[in-house]
């Protein structure tokens, strides 16, 4: 007699299992979509083989060269990325200092303006105190 406990054990069991062939089947799905998008752009990408056989007819000399090959192409773009962010990072810091130096060429030019400004300003007050001193000293030899 087989226990109630063991037959649900059983039946969850095949329930996972039913589960997981049906995500497997959708993993190798994604991959072999995966792997035709990738080949499509030159990426060398292995199939998702879903039985024995077929994995066993690979040889092993063309997948690890496959591996290799992708694994060159990889660090090659991301060389080239990485060589690509160091010119681009060196291009702005020439444009940086060049509009560092132009900020302050701007800054020298308006304290030279701003000292003219004070200087125009302080004679403009003393030629209106004369101004005013020559009203007054006008006024009393007038009288």
């Amino acid at each position: 007699m087989v226990e109630p406990n063991t037959e649900s054990r059983f039946s969850c069991e095949v329930v996972k299992r039913i589960q997981a062939e049906e995500s497997l089947a959708e993993l190798q799905l994604k991959w072999n979509e995966m792997a035709r998008i990738f080949s499509s752009i030159g990426q060398c990408v292995a199939d998702f083989h879903n039985n024995k056989e077929s994995r066993q007819n690979i040889n092993p000399l063309e997948q690890l060269l496959s591996e290799k090959l992708t694994v060159a192409r990889v660090v090659a773009a991301s060389v080239a990325r990485a060589t690509i962010c160091v010119e681009k990072d060196e291009e702005f810091q020439s444009i940086l200092e060049a509009k560092n130096r132009e900020i302050l060429r701007l800054h020298g030019k308006m304290q030279y303006y701003e000292l003219v400004n004070r200087e125009m300003s302080q004679r403009n007050r003393e030629i209106i105190g004369m101004d005013c001193f020559f009203n007054l000293f006008a006024v009393i030899f007038v009288f």
